[in-house]
């Protein structure tokens, strides 16, 4: 749950608050949400071993995923610039934990689901702390 913490301290920026406020959720919005917003999730976190396999604080990394959701194709990128700019490149203590680095990942396409009259994009983040 530390990915998802780590997560939710970078994503809580003007930046990212500006454009959807509260609406940031892990795994999935609370039905009838209103757009935009945006959803994070931790897709893995693994052990880095260490050269020498030495002792002391562990560190991890994590594969972090955010989903932007708009009404609009323009939103969903509005979003993902905010996500970006609130998580690329990124080090220092967030929740409580060291974070070494947060560096970009792989971005999907847009994408429209039309049952829901929603547009939606993903960027992934990977993540190494220490636990």
């Amino acid at each position: 749950m530390s990915a998802e913490l780590i997560t939710s301290a970078l994503l809580n920026v003007s930046d990212v608050t500006s454009i959807v406020g509260t609406r940031r959720s892990v795994s999935q919005l609370p039905q009838g949400t209103s757009m935009p917003a945006l959803v994070y999730e931790s897709i893995s976190t693994m052990p880095v071993m260490t050269v020498n396999a030495s002792n002391g604080a562990q560190l991890l990394m994590s594969r972090v995923q955010v989903t932007a959701l708009a009404l609009n194709a323009a939103g969903v990128d509005s979003v993902l610039s905010a996500v970006m700019s609130a998580m690329n490149l990124k080090s220092g203590t967030y929740a409580g934990k060291c974070v070494v680095s947060a560096v970009r990942d792989i971005r999907t396409g847009l994408a429209k689901d039309n049952d829901a009259g929603v547009w939606f994009g993903t960027q992934d983040f990977m993540i190494h702390w220490y636990e």
